[in-house]
């Protein structure tokens, strides 16, 4: 998968494409796997392992939903999307949009325990 997130970024001539997709789209989601996994490439070990975990939770959301020559053609798409930006402030969006749905996971999660202990969950 790896090899092919490098081709999907290096295989892409033409001029970067305007605006951004909707957070939680999945032209969005494949756009950070793709960010994400250029940027591993160029930081530091500890910075490696937390792009890691970001990449993990792209691949997984875009796993879920395409694949095959679909998720051929939005790599590609997102790649071109990428090509001539920073990929700094992609990353780092993607990662507030990763510890954004943790923290309101983790707070369903404590909701549904205090309601349990009281006995009204639903």
């Amino acid at each position: 998968m790896m090899l092919f997130l490098a081709w999907a970024a290096a295989a892409v001539g033409a001029a970067p494409v305007a605006g951004s997709p909707a957070h939680g789209s999945v032209d969005y989601d494949v756009q950070c796997m793709i960010a994400t996994d250029s940027a591993a490439g160029r930081v530091d070990a500890a910075t490696k392992e937390k792009l890691g975990r970001l990449l993990m939770f792209y691949f997984g959301r875009v796993d879920a939903v395409v694949s095959g020559d679909a998720l051929k053609r939005q790599m590609v798409a997102a790649a071109k999307r990428l090509q001539g930006r920073p990929l700094g402030p992609v990353v780092q969006d993607c990662g507030q949009f990763m510890t954004d749905h943790a923290t309101a996971m983790e707070r369903t999660g404590r909701t549904l325990q205090s309601q349990a202990k009281s006995g009204s969950a639903k």
